[in-house]
Formats: C-alpha cells, structure tokens, sequence
C-alpha cells in the first residue's frame, strides 16, 4: 500500500515537470512572436508585487518570514555522515539474526503485576492500519536494522512495549521485518540499539 502510493507520487511529479517542460517551450515561442507584450506583462507583475509589499503589512511579514525560514534551514542543513566502506555494517543473514537472539536472550526485568500491566495497556492505544502506513513509507519500506535487507511483510515495533505504558510516537516506533520483530521481542536487541537505528531517518 505505501509503496503503491509512492510509486503513484513519483508518476505525478514525472508528469508535472513534463508539463512544465512543455509549458516553458510554448511560452518561449509566444515570447518571440510578441516580445513587447511579453516585457509588458512582467512589468506589470513587478508593479503590483511592488505595491502588495508596500500596502499590505501582513504580506510582507508573511514574505520575510518565510524567507527567514528557508535560509535557516539551507544554512543550518546538517549533512551527511559519510561512513568508510570497512567500517559499514556488513548486512546480516536471518539465521544470523536469529542465533544472535539465542545467545543474547535474556528475560526482561518485570516488577510490575499483570493487573497494572493490563491498566498500561489499555491506557495506550494500538497503532492504525494507516500510521502504520506512513512510518513504512517515512523509512522507504525497509527493515531499519541497518544490516538487514528485507523489504516486505514489515511490522511496527514498540520500543517501550505497550504493556510498559510505551507511547505510539514516532520516536518509541521503529519498522522490523517479521524476523528481526520476533528477535527484538525476544530481547535480541537492547532499547538503546534500536532508538540508534531510528535516527538514521531521513525525515
């Protein structure tokens, strides 16, 4: 479904930039046939940009606001780090995965009943069909565990377990393959390790 829907948006954009494309080439050849009226017609433009600046207040507020905000957010963009190819995190096979639970499974430390639990649990909703959705599409449709490739069947995963009072936030959420799912389940992998997988987004 979300990679339908994708899929979908980059069909869109391919046919708006053709569009455009196709746009631009119209007015240039009008453009040359009747420069004069061309010319007039951006100047007229400019004049009545020019007086919306001058006697509409809000408008220009609202202008040198957004403006503000997109310099902020290209001079202040952080970029990239750019790991070397012998320190990458080579991918991992599910077998691997798997023996890796075997040898790291512990029991969870548990001091709360299984009547608070159920309180916890009810206190916190389950996640929808359709915020499932867009935290799949939010990570390209992929496992996040950085060394694993699998790309279907994936699943929501909460941190902070539900039973725990964990939030359905984007932040106690990470998106698993089937298996690393049961692996994290099982205590395969610490909390700590899995909130790391989730900064890697690029939001």
């Amino acid at each position: 479904m979300a990679k339908g829907k994708r899929s979908m948006r980059d069909e869109v954009a391919v046919a708006l930039i053709v569009i455009a494309i196709v746009l631009l080439a119209i007015i240039l050849g009008w453009w040359a046939e009747h420069p004069i009226i061309g010319w007039t017609i951006i100047g007229i433009i400019i004049i009545a940009f020019g007086f919306s600046l001058f006697k509409f207040p809000r408008f220009r507020v609202w202008l040198l606001k957004k403006g503000k905000s997109a310099g902020e957010k290209a001079a202040f963009k952080e970029e990239p780090e750019i790991v070397p190819y012998e320190k990458q995190e080579k991918p991992m096979e599910h077998s691997q995965i798997l023996s890796t639970v075997v040898s790291n499974n512990k029991k969870p430390e548990n001091n709360v009943s299984s009547r608070s639990k159920k309180a916890e649990v009810d206190k916190v909703q389950p996640l929808s069909e359709s915020e499932k959705a867009i935290l799949i599409d939010i990570v390209r449709n992929k496992c996040e565990n950085p060394r694993c490739r699998h790309v279907q069947y994936l699943e929501v995963h909460h941190i902070i377990p539900r039973a725990e009072g964990g939030p359905n936030s984007r932040r106690n959420l990470i998106v698993l393959c089937p298996t690393c799912h049961t692996a994290a389940d099982k205590g395969g992998f610490s909390r700590a390790q899995l909130r790391q997988w989730t900064k890697r987004r690029k939001y």
